[in-house]
């Protein structure tokens, strides 16, 4: 599957060093704690006891598919019990491992169980669940004249939504089916969904026969044959079989709780495989204390799924994005009155894109801890998105058609590309997130930012911004609505206009970094573009801090234009007039005015009144804010 090993020991993690209380922009303030925080651990969420309702169907390792389902007489698999439960039902699944794949009605490139109504999934009593897409192996053989080296036949036909043997995974077509062709190569991923393990450690796969050692493994697939470099007689070593642990067709009332899902053979590319688990044209969905892990590919896949909740939940580690979710674009088009209202809260979204996965991609450069398209009506609150990365991977991207937006009280670290990213969208809020360390993993066209906004009518708010490659990036789209120009024009929301940037705290320290704000407006001759100045509504009351050789702001008015460089603010307000020359705002140069790991500043500064509905969405008094993150997870 991989070509860098995905072992959670051997990854790095600066999300962890960041406390969780983080100190305010007025001095001596703390910022208060969100009424909950997001998961301490994966196995904190598989614990969690919830009682047992009457008439519950149970599933057990050691229980058969053709018992009842009673606790005395256990079925065996989820797959099997999701078939009979009766609607309004629940089944109880005993602790244990569960090496199982989407069962159900084939059509799509999987397989699918359609209609649950009202059901839910949950562990019994604490017990650990795990819905795992690996079998365990043990018919190798050694390879003559090889030393070490061992053999068996695998053949896996239902991985890339069926067509995994239809074309090499290293030589994809612009249709997949594993990876988009840009997707894998170079210092990408070698693109095959396989994985091996050895116990709980994940081999690396090479791409030959010859660098096959102790700790890598190679599929070779047209002999359909996988390998290690050790004896495994008397070791336990698992290869992915299953691409899928469930694809739900239209479930309704549905909730999944404490329940996890790791290592099945999901892939890149985007087709009914590209997550673990699969919720298609679904309504009040809710996953509770779910853990998605060490997945192949993409994590949770969701497609035209509206009120869906994802409370307390970890989705890390998974080979490719966290999350793919697509909303009722095409019921909306049958029904214009049809809304998204997408909830993702208290939830960790971390360390995704562990097989670097369009590193130097053209087209296909979509990886991120979660992707999210064409979804009307969303709250993104009070989660950990960090450490995203495979250089190229942004925290949390919407992309494409998105509105009514609210993205607020987050945590965004280390992430490769952007902390938050709000593209070719319209309509939302963007505040109160603390952003720190994000951009510096992604060279390409000079790195990323804390917060990118290339949408209309966007609000950004409060954020804390630290030690970001670049601090901000705002812009129009070359693309417009209608005009035929560029990738996926016709999904492309409204030009950028009234962008808001107010009482935010933006510092870097480092002399490496690029500027604290970059602005730009879309292409000249195209119909509909907006120049930077007429994208940008305020800049206001706003503090900044950076070394001496950092530009305060790089602003083009056009692209093409040549770039207005800025050293102070006074100079931006010269060029630029009041409304975008940040009225109330300071710049403080080789004097840091934020520091440590508590993001603390040094100057006692009160922010401009917040709006009255995002002073609600906070729970604060808006008349009397600092500049910076109020209320962080």
């Amino acid at each position: 599957m991989t070509s860098r090993s995905r072992s959670l020991r051997n990854i790095a993690i600066s999300a962890a060093a960041v406390p969780a209380v983080i100190f305010g922009a007025v001095q001596g303030t703390s910022i208060a704690a969100a009424a909950d925080s997001v998961p301490a651990s994966q196995s904190q969420l598989l614990s969690h006891r919830y009682s047992t309702p009457a008439g519950a169907v149970f599933v057990s390792t050691s229980g058969d598919d053709s018992n009842p389902g009673s606790i005395a007489s256990p079925m065996r698999t989820l797959g099997k019990a999701l078939q009979v439960v009766k609607p309004g039902g629940t089944v109880v699944m005993r602790g244990g491992i569960y090496r199982e794949g989407a069962i159900g009605h084939r059509t799509g490139g999987t397989n699918y169980i359609a209609h649950l109504k009202d059901i839910t999934v949950q562990n019994y009593q604490g017990e650990k669940v795990w819905l795992d897409g690996t079998e365990k192996v043990t018919n190798w053989k050694p390879v003559a004249g090889k030393n070490n080296i061992y053999s068996v036949s695998w053949d896996t036909p239902k991985l890339c939504a069926g067509s995994f043997y239809g074309g090499h995974y290293a030589h994809q077509s612009a249709s997949g089916p594993c990876s988009y062709s840009d997707a894998v190569g170079g210092r990408s991923s070698l693109g095959d969904p396989h994985m091996v393990f050895h116990g709980n450690e994940q081999l690396k796969e090479v791409d030959s026969l010859a660098k096959v050692n102790q700790d890598t493994f190679f599929y070779d697939w047209r002999s359909k044959k996988a390998y290690i470099g050790f004896n495994p007689e008397g070791k336990d070593v698992y290869l992915t079989k299953h691409p899928q642990a469930l694809a739900l067709y239209r479930p309704t009332g549905l909730t999944i709780r404490g329940i996890g899902i790791r290592r099945y053979a999901s892939n890149q590319y985007s087709n009914a495989t590209q997550g673990a688990l699969l919720l298609n044209s679904g309504y009040k969905v809710r996953l509770e204390n779910v853990v998605i892990t060490e997945n192949a590919g993409g994590g949770l896949l969701s497609w035209d799924t509206r009120s869906l909740t994802i409370n307390h939940s970890d989705i890390t580690f998974n080979g490719a994005n966290g999350i793919n979710l697509t909303g009722a674009v095409l019921e909306r088009r049958r029904d214009p009155s049809l809304r998204d209202d997408l909830v993702i809260e208290y939830s960790r979204i971390d360390r995704n894109n562990t097989d670097f996965f369009s590193v130097d991609c053209e087209y296909s450069c979509s990886a991120a801890g979660a992707k999210i398209v064409g979804v009307i009506g969303a709250k993104v609150r009070y989660n950990s998105f960090s450490d995203n990365g495979g250089l190229r991977a942004s925290g949390l991207w919407f992309d494409l058609e998105n509105e009514d937006v609210a993205i607020y009280g987050n945590r965004m670290f280390g992430n490769a590309r952007y902390g938050i990213f709000y593209e070719a969208s319209e309509r939302a809020t963007i505040a109160s997130n603390v952003l720190a360390h994000n951009g510096w993993g992604a060279k390409n066209y000079g790195g990323g930012a804390g917060i990118a906004v290339g949408s209309a009518h966007v609000r950004v708010y409060n954020n804390t911004l630290v030690g970001n490659k670049t601090g901000v990036f705002l812009y129009d789209d070359p693309r417009s609505p209608g005009n035929g120009y560029g990738y996926d024009s016709h999904r492309i929301g409204p030009n950028s206009v009234n962008i808001e940037f107010v009482n935010n705290v933006v510092a870097v320290h480092s002399s490496g970094a690029g500027p604290l704000m970059k602005i730009s407006g879309g292409k000249k001759g195209i119909p509909g573009n907006t120049s930077a100045s007429q994208a940008i509504k305020t800049l206001s009351n706003n503090l900044y801090s950076k070394p001496e050789n950092i530009h305060f702001m790089q602003w083009r008015d056009w692209v093409g234009d040549k770039t207005e460089v800025y050293k102070s603010i006074d100079q931006l307000r010269n060029a630029k007039g009041a409304a975008k020359g940040e009225s109330g705002s300071e710049l403080y140069t080789d004097k840091p005015m934020v520091g440590g790991a508590s993001f603390k500043t040094k100057v006692n500064k009160k922010g401009k009144p917040l709006p009255a509905d995002i002073a609600s969405m906070l729970g604060v008094d808006g008349n009397n804010v600092p500049r910076g993150a109020i209320k962080v997870v």
